[in-house]
């Protein structure tokens, strides 16, 4: 079960931060997606991306199997509970 202590920071960056939380949805429709292929997706420039990206790992929601935009990257299960508000 996830803390409301750790997910409270999360919805609150999701509901500020509108960029974020088109990446958030694009990551959640596949069980995982490419840096190169969110890029693509969402039309966002590549370093503003990967900043969004380190913050959602940062938060807990997301994890990738490598770094940069080259990495896959999938929902934690804090991510999966968050999706299903």
């Amino acid at each position: 079960m996830v803390s409301l202590l750790n997910i409270i920071p999360a919805v609150e960056f999701l509901r500020t931060n509108q960029a974020a939380g088109l990446v958030f949805r694009a990551i959640q429709q596949p069980s995982s997606i490419s840096g190169w292929r969110l890029a693509k997706e969402t039309q966002m420039d590549p370093d503003e991306l990967e900043s969004i990206l380190s913050e959602l790992q940062r938060l807990g929601l997301i994890r990738s199997d490598g770094s940069g935009l080259d990495a896959f990257f999938y929902l934690t299960s804090m991510g999966f509970q968050y999706g299903s508000l």
